[in-house]
């Protein structure tokens, strides 16, 4: 006779076994999809290194001397030059590591030389000038932009056709360095002006608020156009055709600075110039790389504008009249004369002082 407490006992066993190979099963599961998990993050992790690797800026080699550019805006086509020279090797050919760094909103660069912060930075001639001996000497390395990119711009429709018709008008200047040319120019060419502080947008512009705005050719200019304006619909004063053509983006740094490392000085000039002749020799190049940097710092834009951009700051660096990266003794003498009113410490200063290079 079967014992009914024997089938429940060997049902009950076998339930067990069955649920432990079930268990078992889920354990073995649990605990290769874990592993496959760290191996997949770890794999994340890599690229996520990879990729903040080659954010080639900055980059440390203690084989290399080391120097800190900071670039006057954010980063653009505008700063190509230094970019390609970074890109291309240029730098490390001549024996540097150059960490090119982001300005902050608000930040001055003149400041961040004053401080050590930087080591070198761009800025207008007329803007090094008028800072030259407020607490700190500066020395040109190199003369990038030979021309003034500066220019007013009004509409027709509004009738601004000619020089005379910007009497009484409401006119929108930056409150930057170029607004002190641009004052000048107004006070000595248009009769009673109404100048007003505007930001660095075209949109009191474009929205009639002002009648005349004041841009950069190669950047806010085609912007507006982007925003649905015809150049033969503005009225247009280019400071590069008039008896205001400053030269503008330079190469600074502090006399200090300049006078602990020459040689390392040099090849940053000489490398910088060698980026941007490779620059305009390869501009779908070039502009990849701006796209690139300026993707990783967030920055909005197209590669239309950009385009624009270095096409129109081309003719500005390859000056056939001028050797490339050579602050003209004459320009250097003109925007002189221009700031010296505003700064009088200016009086004793030699070209060879403030441009060391001339005389190589």
């Amino acid at each position: 006779m079967v014992n009914i407490f024997d089938i429940e006992i060997r049902m009950k066993g076998l339930l067990y076994r069955q649920l432990r190979i079930v268990l078992t099963m889920m354990a073995v599961g649990f605990i290769l999809l874990f592993s496959f998990a760290c191996k997949a993050k770890g794999k994340e992790n890599n690229v996520a290194v990879s990729h903040q690797k080659s954010k080639t800026f900055p980059h440390q080699d203690s084989q290399l001397f080391t120097i800190r550019y900071y670039p006057k805006w954010n980063h653009q086509s505008q700063f190509a030059g230094f970019y390609m020279a970074r890109e291309k090797g240029f730098y490390r050919k001549y024996g540097l590591n150059v960490e090119i760094l982001a300005l902050e909103p608000g930040i001055s660069v003149v400041e961040l030389l004053r401080t050590g912060e930087a080591d070198v930075t761009t800025m207008m001639l007329l803007t090094a000038l008028n800072n030259h001996g407020k607490n700190v000497e500066l020395v040109n390395l190199a003369q990038c932009f030979q021309h003034s990119n500066l220019m007013l711009v009004g509409k027709k429709n509004r009738g601004i056709n000619s020089m005379e018709s910007l009497e009484g008008k409401r006119i929108g200047l930056w409150l930057s360095d170029y607004r002190e040319l641009s004052q000048h120019f107004l006070k000595t060419h248009v009769p009673n002006p109404t100048i007003l502080q505007i930001d660095w947008t075209n949109t009191l512009f474009l929205r009639d608020a002002i009648d005349v705005a004041n841009l950069m050719y190669y950047n806010e200019y085609h912007i507006l156009l982007m925003s649905g304006l015809e150049e033969e619909d503005l009225f247009t004063i280019r400071f590069k055709d008039l008896d205001y053509d400053y030269a503008e983006d330079g190469i600074y740094t502090t006399r200090e600075y300049f006078d602990n490392h020459p040689q390392e000085c040099k090849a940053f000039a000489d490398a910088t110039m060698e980026g941007w002749r490779y620059a305009f020799n390869h501009p779908e190049e070039t502009l990849a790389v701006v796209m690139r940097i300026m993707k990783e710092h967030h920055l909005p834009t197209n590669i239309s504008h950009q385009r624009w951009m270095l096409n129109a700051l081309k003719d500005c660096v390859l000056d056939d009249n001028k050797p490339l990266g050579v602050l003209d003794r004459k320009d250097f003498a003109d925007a002189k004369t221009f700031i010296l009113p505003q700064n009088p410490t200016l009086s004793g200063l030699a070209y060879e002082r403030f441009f060391p290079h001339g005389s190589d």
